[in-house]
């Protein structure tokens, strides 16, 4: 038969030299019933691929079979395939094989609140504790924080504004605070953070909590009948589910729903069922433009100004330099930022080599010729330095140009420009920016200069007003003036030649606006959600729905989830475009099974389908390709109940284990399998749920879950209760399980010879043994003038026939029949003739009768 196999295990993680103890069920495709006395092949197959051991197994009354491998000692580390053969299926699970240490602790951590909205002050706590429950004190936590949803932190979160460490109190606790969350918070955004715990014996371990962040107290998602949008001028079914923004489904809650465009609308209540979702009918009215949320732009933080790229200490290749000089060399990078403000480039890299002398005085300093290179040895001539041996050092740093306007100067001509002309304005023009006013806007700084050159080393620079005032106020276009007059003194030129420049101003980098997204903007409908419960407000939001299409025809079911022997109506919704005509009946079916057929009523478009009293799964009905489906869940679903004796216990205690099985509304025989393991284990590899058993279940597709969780799976295993829930469900369905192969046949040939002599042969010389135990018997015991006759012969073979029979000997011929003396061959009836048996010659009668013609004649 067809059969569907999944393979459990008793945890996912071994060592080398563990048992692997395993467990697979087996059912029948069709309907799920476990094959008893199933066989099978368990196989073993190691990271490289190779099948390393076979072993045969047969499943139990309940299609359930066992095994156990031993894993050698040196069992290479990797992922092991297990796999259960049984027919043409086979189920498979994959363990991990690994050296490993169950952790001694573990760390548990929580937020204060299940969500928190902008304005908030989040904060988490947790505690780090033994297997035993013991707190671990003063253990030190190292954090990661990480962000999921389209808005992101500013950079000072980022940077020093969320914890990075923390460390446990006696009692194993720690707390963690937040910033207050920030009031650009759009939507929701999760929180995640990674624990490390380091105790004192330097043991780590590992843990993860999370935190959730909310722009609206509850949230709100839609569906619909036409592609989840909905239709101007039309009587739309709208379901919405609300949750809190944690994901807790508010049931029984009064869900207002007016457009947010339209402040005179009245709107439509409805109220939520178990699942949270609410069905009502509404017409939006024509779609208007709505502004979809837009993250706030965070532009990257300024880079740091001095950067230290590289230290060594000369002559003493691959020594790095002491703690100490290090720390001397970080008291200089405050002094290098304002030695930045000479960097010719946006980047500049200068290099300055000391050497001290064993009382930490500075001998020599080296430095770049240029005034950066000056300006650092001049920070580092300030320095103080521990005392210690006798040292060179040499230390490279990466300046950035500060985040300031600028000074620029583009200089002309005839018949060149000089070079030290040139380098002479561009070093002013850098000095010239201590002049700007952090306010100072890009444009001209009305300046003019005129220069000329000639070649015995003379030049001259004067600085003009220019006939446009330009950007900068008096006092600051004066000082500029200065700066850049000051050039003259540096010009040495070659050359004879004259020429003019024109100064102009740029802003600093951050005084332009930061990039923006442009918002999106959609046709569409934006409705106004709120939520009250028991008459307290629990808050509103706003959804967004995109317009959407009729299509041709809609089949409704009521009641979406169904009893076995209830009743069942369909109704059929046309389209403005369907044009065709409808059938007479429509039939109800289980995917491979008979169809329940039923009238629909030309004038109302209804059909009603009568259950059968066994009906159970799903059915479906279709009509000009439109379909609808119904879910009838079966009445003896299977529950376990497992408790123990005791809530703890000491070591060497034995833990006793209540298993209850119930079946529908009772309970019920069912096999049960019970693996222990460790919890802690947990924190090393993810455990078995209780899902572990759903690759038996049939598989609906549902691609695109309802609400975006609830799913077709989830109806089946009875965890959807609503009806509005449901329904909004079987929107979704893509596609039911087809149905199941049905049980094959198996047909059989076979050619062969029969030779019945072998076993003719066997069964006859172990009666005729037996026929001399008779015959002895009867010489002893017959009267003394008593003689052998043929008819006794033939008596005392049938006694020898029976005699073998009883004691479970072959006495039967190739074809199971007795072995007659009439059936025996000549040569085999010659060796039964009274002459060849009778030991005793004085038994034996002068007269002799031929022994083949009389069992020829009597047919003994």
């Amino acid at each position: 038969a067809p059969a569907r196999v999944d393979v459990l295990t008793d945890r996912p993680l071994y060592q080398p030299g563990d048992e692997i103890q395993i467990r697979a069920v087996t059912v029948r495709a069709a309907d799920r019933i476990p094959l008893g006395g199933r066989p099978g092949l368990w196989t073993l197959t190691d990271p490289d691929g190779t099948v390393v051991l076979e072993q045969r197994t047969t499943a139990d009354e309940w299609g359930v079979s066992t095994g156990s491998f031993a894993l050698d000692t040196q069992a290479p580390s990797g992922d092991w395939t297990i796999r259960l053969h049984t027919g043409d299926e086979q189920g498979s699970v994959v363990v991990r094989v690994a050296p490993f240490t169950l952790p001694r602790f573990q760390i548990t951590a929580e937020a204060d609140r299940p969500w928190f909205a902008a304005g908030a002050s989040p904060g988490l706590s947790g505690r780090v504790t033994y297997a035993n429950g013991a707190p671990v004190a003063a253990a030190v936590l190292s954090l990661q924080w990480d962000f999921q949803g389209e808005w992101q932190p500013p950079h000072s979160w980022t940077e020093d504004g969320l914890p990075a460490g923390a460390q446990t109190d006696a009692a194993g606790r720690f707390r963690l605070a937040l910033p207050e969350v920030p009031s650009d918070l759009i939507g929701n955004v999760d929180v995640g953070v990674d624990l490390i715990a380091t105790d004192a014996a330097g043991e780590r371990v590992r843990g993860r909590a999370q935190l959730r962040f909310a722009e609206d107290p509850i949230h709100v998602e839609a569906v619909t009948e036409f592609g989840d949008g909905l239709v101007e001028g039309f009587n739309n079914r709208l379901y919405l589910r609300a949750t809190t923004p944690d994901g807790a489904a508010l049931p029984d809650t009064k869900l207002r729903v007016t457009r947010a465009w339209d402040p005179g609308d009245a709107g439509a209540e409805a109220m939520t069922d178990a699942d949270g979702v609410a069905a009502l009918q509404l017409d939006p009215g024509p779609p208007v433009s709505i502004t979809l949320p837009v993250a706030p732009v965070r532009p990257p933080p300024p880079l740091p100004t001095v950067v230290r790229a590289a230290t060594r200490l000369v002559g003493e290749e691959g020594t790095g330099i002491s703690l100490a000089d290090a720390r001397s060399l970080d008291a200089v990078e405050p002094a290098l930022e304002r030695c930045a403000e000479l960097a010719a480039d946006s980047e500049t890299d200068v290099a300055v080599a000391v050497r001290l002398d064993a009382a930490g005085r500075l001998e020599d300093v080296i430095a770049p010729a240029d005034d950066l290179g000056q300006c650092a040895a001049s920070a580092i001539a300030r320095t103080v330095w521990t005392p210690g041996s006798r040292r060179t050092l040499q230390a490279a740093w990466r300046l950035r140009a500060p985040d300031r306007p600028d000074v620029s100067v583009q200089v002309s001509g005839a018949p060149a420009v000089d070079a030290t002309i040139r380098a002479a304005i561009d070093r002013a023009a850098r000095q010239a920016r201590a002049c700007l006013p952090d306010s100072t806007r890009d444009g001209d700084a009305g300046l003019v200069l005129e220069w000329r050159t000639w070649a015995d080393a003379r030049a001259r620079l004067v600085v003009l007003l220019g006939d446009d005032p330009g950007v900068l106020p008096a006092a600051v276009r004066t000082c500029v003036a200065i700066k850049i007059a000051r050039a003259a003194d540096r010009i040495r030129p070659e050359t004879t030649a004259m020429g003019t420049a024109r100064v102009s101003v740029s802003a600093a980098p951050s005084a332009s606006p930061p990039p923006r997204t442009a918002p999106e903007v959609i046709d569409g409908y934006a409705l106004r959600v709120e939520a009250t419960r028991a008459g307290e407000t629990l808050g509103a939001t706003t959804v967004r729905i995109r317009p959407g299409r009729i299509p041709d025809l809609r089949l409704r079911m009521e009641p979406v989830i169904a009893r076995p022997g209830s009743t069942v109506a369909m109704t059929v919704l046309r389209g403005p475009e369907f044009a065709g005509e409808l059938p007479d009946a429509v039939q109800l079916r289980q995917p491979g099974g008979a169809g329940i057929e039923a009238e629909l009523d030309p004038a109302e478009r209804t059909a009603t389908f009568s259950l059968p009293a066994d009906a159970h799964g799903w059915y479906t009905a279709e009509v000009s390709g439109a379909r609808a489906l119904v879910w009838v869940p079966s009445v003896s679903d299977l529950d376990i109940r497992l408790s123990s004796d005791k809530a703890a216990y000491r070591p060497g205690e034995t833990a006793t284990l209540t298993v209850r099985t119930d079946a529908g509304e009772g309970g019920g025989s069912a096999s049960v399998g019970l693996f222990g393991v460790d919890a802690a284990l947990s924190q090393l590899a993810a455990l078995p749920d209780t899902d572990a058993l759903d690759d038996l279940r049939p598989v609906v597709s549902t691609p695109d879950p309802a609400f975006g969780v609830l799913d077709a799976q989830g109806l089946a295993r009875g965890r959807i209760q609503g009806a509005n829930a449901a329904a909004a469900v079987l929107l979704r369905v893509r596609a039911l399980p087809q149905p199941a192969d049905i049980d094959g046949s198996v047909n059989l040939h076979s050619t062969g010879e029969f030779d019945p002599v072998p076993p003719l042969v066997d069964a006859f010389y172990t009666v005729l043994t037996e026929l001399h135990k008779q015959t002895r018997a009867w010489e002893a015991a017959a009267p003394a003038d008593e003689q052998m006759a043929p008819e006794t012969m033939a008596r005392l073979w049938g006694r020898a026939q029976q005699a073998c029979a009883d004691r479970g000997e072959p006495a039967t011929d190739g074809w199971g029949r007795p072995l007659r003396l009439s059936h025996l061959p000549g040569d085999l009836l010659a060796l039964t003739e009274p002459r060849m048996v009778v030991l005793d010659g004085t038994r034996l009668p002068e007269d002799v009768e031929n022994w083949s013609a009389w069992v020829t004649e009597e047919q003994p």
